[in-house]
């Protein structure tokens, strides 16, 4: 096969390390997140309190996710796209555990 010859080419770019990092941790994260929502649910909602801390340590391992992928961004000729995705996937995460926690402090 024929390579074109205006065919844009990356030569030197691997994937970022930190990215793949961030993307790991940002799935695990999920992962956690959706078994304590599920969990929780299951209860109708008077779940013990270590669904709380488990909830909390999750919350700061989003947060890590987050710092990888703003690590990932400081590397040079590297793919952009893994920490761009760890970085949505740990951010989303991080919000919506900060508003359950601000939602639960008003109750």
């Amino acid at each position: 096969m024929k390579k074109e010859k205006n065919a844009l080419h990356f030569q030197g770019r691997t994937a970022s390390k930190p990215g793949i990092v961030s993307i790991v941790a940002g799935v695990l994260a999920w992962l956690v997140f959706i078994a304590l929502a599920v969990y929780s649910a299951s209860l109708s909602g008077a779940a013990e309190s270590i669904v709380g801390v488990i909830g909390m340590f999750d919350m700061l391992f989003a947060l890590v996710g987050v710092s990888f992928a703003a690590h990932g961004f400081k590397e040079r000729d590297v793919f952009y796209g893994l920490p761009i995705a760890g970085l949505s996937l740990n951010a989303v995460l991080f919000l919506v555990y900060f508003v359950l926690y601000l939602t639960g402090m008003a109750i």
